[in-house]
């Protein structure tokens, strides 16, 4: 929602309908509360894992973990899958042929959660996406001159990071705007005028008429 424009007023109004903002004290840290009385919960993202006391089970949680109840105060935690190996990334498929400024993908395929980024040019105009391990779908926005580029992918996990070999890319001059049509306003007289004789040529029939039944 913040990504579309909205204001967090809206998001919290959308998550939380029914409920008011007030201007509070600051405190360090709140506690909110997203899910109760399930015995699993999957959370994706990427974040850190504190435990008891504020001690950091896991500092860079990456991908889509699950928290399993195990009893009273207790939970597990399962990681998702190829956590923990090095990263390695390979591109998959990549468009030979793109227009200019439009929006396009790279599949990948990632060996552990990473935070992975793609861009040609100099510098990237999209922000790094959290994907799980496995083929992924990146999304990247082309530059605005055309030319040929090099499309680069990097993925991180916080402490190491892996990048791919440039993929050659042409950027293709975008398609000019719709140009409006030159005869668009003598059109629009024609109507007028069609519609001025339609309404006059109505008129005239009912004079005609009343001057019949007198």
């Amino acid at each position: 929602m913040a990504e579309d424009g909205a204001s967090f007023e809206e998001i919290l109004e959308h998550y939380y309908p029914g409920t008011s903002l007030e201007v509070t004290q600051a405190v360090d840290a709140v506690d909110v509360g997203v899910a109760w009385g399930l015995e699993t919960l999957d959370a994706f993202g990427s974040f850190a894992i504190v435990g008891e006391g504020g001690r950091q089970v896991v500092e860079h949680a990456l991908g889509t973990w699950r928290v399993a109840w195990t009893g009273p105060g207790a939970v597990s935690l399962r990681p998702p899958q190829g956590f923990g190996r090095p990263v390695a990334l390979r591109v998959v498929g990549a468009p030979k042929r793109v227009r200019a400024g439009a929006r396009s993908w790279v599949r990948v395929r990632l060996s552990t959660p990473a935070r992975v980024r793609a861009w040609a040019g100099d510098a990237p105009r999209t922000r790094p996406i959290t994907v799980d391990a496995g083929r992924r779908r990146v999304a990247w926005v082309a530059p605005d001159e055309p030319g040929r580029y090099s499309l680069r992918v990097r993925a991180t996990t916080g402490p190491e990071a892996a990048s791919t070999a440039p993929v050659r890319v042409t950027v293709a001059a975008a398609p000019p705007p719709p140009s409006p049509r030159a005869d668009g306003g003598a059109g629009a007289i024609v109507w007028i005028a069609a519609l001025a004789f339609l309404v006059a040529l109505s008129v005239g029939a009912a004079s005609f008429a009343g001057t019949m039944r007198r």
